[in-house]
């Protein structure tokens, strides 16, 4: 915005000043008797020049602006970009601690320049004391499109949890997050949901289908969940 604001003041100054040295030649030709009203000629280069002072001014205003402020910003962009990699890597931690429960391994990778989020899963790990061992930057990590249905689900369940208990997000919604899940996968899912409703303080709608489910986090979470049905679909002409 400074950059811009400067780009305008300047073009604008650039201007005046070429009318200014437009109005001086009529009126080098207005006293020489070849062309306009001396007088009107005077006015207008007279108004020209109190214009042009007047554009120098506010562009020396904003130069100094932009002075002081530089550092300012400086500071203000370091302090951003510490608390978005103090999220991220929360959020990572968060997103392998999750993973761990089903013998895999992943880490989130923010790129705040280029705006892109990369996720790194790898499978068959063993754990250590409930977390996945292995530094990240071993390898042997996959395309997310190579991993089972119900591990890309498992996988989406670890890294939606991760980013909403970082970020402190007050409302979350879920349709069917459990799909394509086997039995197991699905209680190891039901852990993960439960510490981040004991982690967080907000309102969480899950939509699902499946009774069994419903049924285990009511007894997880008997005061605070409260359960809708939906009454069947009705399908006419069929």
């Amino acid at each position: 915005a400074f950059c811009l604001a400067e780009n305008v003041n300047a073009l604008s100054y650039a201007r005046a000043k070429h009318r200014v040295e437009e109005y001086k030649k009529h009126l080098e030709s207005a006293k020489s008797g070849e062309q306009g009203d001396f007088r009107e000629l005077q006015r207008q280069h007279k108004a020209s020049a109190e214009h042009t002072n007047k554009l120098k001014r506010k562009r020396a205003d904003l130069e100094e602006y932009t002075t002081h402020m530089g550092p300012s910003i400086e500071i203000s962009e370091q302090r951003w970009k510490k608390v978005c990699s103090d999220i991220m890597t929360s959020a990572s931690n968060k997103f392998n601690e999750h993973l761990a429960r089903v013998e895999m391994q992943g880490h989130l990778e923010c790129n705040p320049v280029e705006r892109k989020l990369h996720i790194h899963v790898k499978k068959g790990v063993r754990t250590q004391g409930g977390e996945a061992s292995g530094a990240k930057g071993e390898g042997g990590y996959q395309d997310l499109g190579m991993l089972s249905g119900g591990e890309r689900s498992f996988t989406t369940v670890s890294f939606i949890t991760a980013i909403n208990t970082a970020l402190q997000l007050p409302f979350r919604s879920m349709d069917e997050p459990d799909v394509y899940m086997d039995n197991d996968r699905r209680k190891k899912m039901l852990e993960v949901l439960r510490t981040m409703f004991t982690a967080t303080d907000s309102q969480t709608i899950i939509l699902t289908p499946l009774y069994d489910l419903v049924k285990v986090m009511s007894e997880k979470h008997p005061n605070g969940l409260k359960v809708n049905y939906l009454e069947p679909p009705r399908r006419f002409g069929f």
